[in-house]
């Protein structure tokens, strides 16, 4: 008999479906990654791995299955679990590009301790 408990995985999938319209994207997977273990999704266009991350990040919900993330489930009105993920989708990361950009190249920029265009760090 242990005297340590289990250790909650960090992500659990049970009997995940996510459907759009007719076409399945996910059909009823079941998987769970351990704590500190690191984890890529291989496989080809339309195979579900982009849909599997939504899914686990809470930014949508499954349409039959579990889903649970460092114990909770992720909700996709806010996804509780981003904030402790770190997950940032690409068009969040071209959205700071951007807005930095703007930042640096604009006139006000200049009240900044060697701030200029030329010294923007993106672009």
């Amino acid at each position: 008999m242990s005297l340590c408990a289990p250790a909650t995985p960090a992500a659990r999938v049970v009997g995940l479906v996510k459907t759009f319209g007719v076409a399945n994207a996910l059909a009823g997977i079941s998987a769970e990654l351990p704590p500190g273990r690191i984890l890529g999704l291989v496989g080809p266009d339309g195979a579900g791995k982009t849909t599997l991350i939504r899914l686990l990040a809470g930014l949508m919900e499954p349409t039959a299955g579990t889903v649970e993330v460092l114990g909770r489930t992720p909700r996709a009105a806010g996804g509780t679990t981003q904030a402790q993920t770190g997950y940032m989708p690409l068009w969040m990361l071209r959205r700071a590009s951007s807005a930095l950009r703007s930042c640096c190249a604009s006139p006000t920029s200049a009240h900044l301790p060697g701030a200029s265009p030329a010294s923007c760090p993106v672009g």
